[in-house]
């Protein structure tokens, strides 16, 4: 093959050849032959000049991989990334040169990860040899901010990195300690872009700061009239899902995001008022998103997932007291579009979730109704299979160590108490202890850490608070305490004791 003529420059030769088809705009889809270039590429030669040994510049290395996003490759990955990783792992394959990407630069470091994760969410798995790039690749970034000032990574290379490895199985807290400070230190005139996805970043990978995320989150508002609506959207959701709300952030996000509201897809949109509802936000501005979506045409660009997360969210919103004609006019134009589509149209968690915005118009009378029979009858038989999944899990397991604790508490004061108990009919919901009383019984909530937002300290998520609603309404009465409230025994029983007394208890 002409590419193999001369074995030092194959890779780069390869690289630039895909390198150069992309950045003209050439697509894998548009002929046969350009499909077949990158399978040749991919498949076949490059991965094996590198298990040859053979010289790849770190350059090459993750041209290779933007070309592949940049052209939509739809190929296996898996035989270049199992290549590069045997390169990094074994010091004898380093090659011509030494070590393979020893010498990388940030930027094609991030570039890598970016690129990789990228496919990856389009469903191209990178495969096993991944945890070997990210470990080493995340090292390399890390080491990089120890480096002269114009050696160190970028805003933008610190965010796609940490977006790059969100997306794997690898998790290592000083590295993404390091790496996320270092974005927010490095923060001034970043675009909104690399605000959103660091933000995003952090809420899959788990990882929280509380004066970080704040950072983030003002600099975020500060930068709102160059944000896009994806932007935007993602930085709600990003901030829904780590824990922390200031109804002025949350207030300026949707406002920005109504301003762009003609740029907006329905996911954004979707997503937008999701995170309102788990972090209980109301006011104007959701009553003016809710405006939006009901002048939408949801018929035409709206996906099943889309609908029926906005039709969630409005069911967490009702729940917990966040009630408004807008909102209602939202539920009717989307509940009537649900009916529509039919039950083969959703998937089990959209079924789920549908099943509770039935329940919820239900509650509240949603003029039109919820569900229709064959749309309910199977919406109802996925909610009680997910219910007896939960619960199942949650008796084999013996519940978490705080449910433990407050169960032994109550069988101590002579309390009857059965683990995950059903309230109200059969399949419908489970309390993690129910406490046998007189009539349906006291159901007990232990809260977990992914139960409570982190900033304000205290405040619940809106799902937990909609679940607590659906419990509440099928037993005596509900006790709800946190992992440190059941290590005090008698404040345990002290507080089911005021339930059966007639009073509520929260702890």
């Amino acid at each position: 093959m002409v590419m193999r003529a001369r074995l030092d420059v194959a890779c780069r030769n390869w690289a630039g050849v895909l390198y150069g088809l992309a950045k003209v705009g050439v697509k894998c889809s548009d002929t046969a032959h350009v499909k077949r270039v990158f399978h040749i590429c991919m498949e076949q030669d490059l991965p094996g000049l590198l298990l040859e040994g053979q010289k790849c510049e770190p350059q090459s290395v993750s041209n290779v991989a933007i070309a592949c996003v940049d052209a939509e490759y739809g190929g296996s990955m898996q035989p270049f990334i199992s290549a590069v990783a045997m390169r990094l792992g074994e010091p004898s394959m380093g090659g011509v040169g030494g070590r393979m990407m020893e010498r990388a630069k940030p930027q094609e470091w991030s570039n890598l990860l970016y690129a990789c994760a990228k496919l990856e969410q389009r469903g191209i798995r990178a495969g096993g040899g991944m945890g070997i790039i990210t470990e080493v690749g995340a090292v390399a970034m890390a080491g990089a901010l120890q480096k002269p000032v114009r050696d160190q990574p970028k805003p933008q290379e610190l965010a796609n990195t940490l977006w790059g490895l969100s997306y794997f199985d690898w998790y290592d807290a000083s590295i993404i300690t390091v790496l996320a400070h270092a974005v927010v230190e490095r923060m001034d005139g970043s675009i909104p872009q690399n605000i959103s996805n660091t933000l995003l970043a952090l809420a899959k990978l788990e990882w929280y700061d509380e004066g970080a995320v704040s950072k983030l989150a003002a600099a975020m508002v500060e930068c709102i009239d160059s944000s896009t609506p994806q932007a935007i959207s993602i930085t709600l959701w990003a901030l829904s899902t780590l824990g922390w709300y200031d109804p002025s952030v949350y207030d300026a996000l949707l406002r920005a995001l109504l301003d762009k509201s003609d740029q907006a897809v329905p996911q954004q949109l979707s997503n937008a008022i999701y995170s309102c509802a788990v972090a209980s936000h109301g006011g104007s501005a959701v009553d003016e998103l809710a405006q939006g979506i009901s002048r939408q045409d949801v018929g035409e660009g709206w996906k099943a997932q889309d609908v029926s997360n906005t039709l969630y969210a409005w069911a967490v919103l009702g729940s917990i007291g966040i009630v408004s004609d807008s909102l209602s006019t939202m539920a009717q134009h989307l509940m009537g579009e649900v009916n529509v589509r039919g039950p083969d149209a959703f998937q089990t968690l959209a079924l789920r979730q549908l099943y509770l915005a039935h329940l919820e118009a239900e509650q509240v009378g949603l003029p039109g109704g919820g569900l229709s029979n064959g749309m309910l009858q199977v919406a109802t038989e996925q909610h009680t299979q997910g219910q007896a999944e939960l619960r199942k899990k949650e008796k084999q397991s013996g519940g978490t160590a705080g449910v433990q604790q407050a169960a032994a508490a109550l069988q101590e004061a002579g309390y009857e108490v059965e683990l995950g108990g059903w309230v109200g009919l059969q399949g419908d919901f489970f309390a993690e202890l129910l406490v046998r009383h007189t009539g349906c019984g006291i159901a007990v909530d232990v809260l977990s850490g992914a139960d409570v937002f982190c900033h304000p300290t205290g405040q619940l998520s809106g799902k937990v608070r909609q679940r607590h609603t659906q419990i509440r309404q099928r037993c005596d009465g509900l006790v709800v305490l946190s992992e440190g409230a059941v290590k005090q025994s008698g404040l345990v029983v002290q507080k089911v004791e005021e339930v059966i007394s007639g009073g509520t208890a929260a702890v």
